[in-house]
């Protein structure tokens, strides 16, 4: 029982690392096109809009 847990332990690990390293590619190109703006754009961009609004 221990060694199989151990097996298992070992082979996971093994596993994330050959996924991570072909996510990681795509996903660096990807964040930049995600609309997931940083709290500190999102501050800027509601500044912007409201500044925008008051100009029009």
């Amino acid at each position: 029982m221990f060694e199989d847990d151990s097996e298992e332990d070992l082979k996971p690990p093994q596993r994330p690392t050959i996924q991570q390293q072909q996510v990681k590619p795509p996903e660096p190109v990807k964040k930049p096109e995600a609309p997931k703006p940083t709290p500190a754009q999102q501050r800027n961009q509601r500044m912007q809009r409201a500044l925008f609004e008051d100009s029009d």
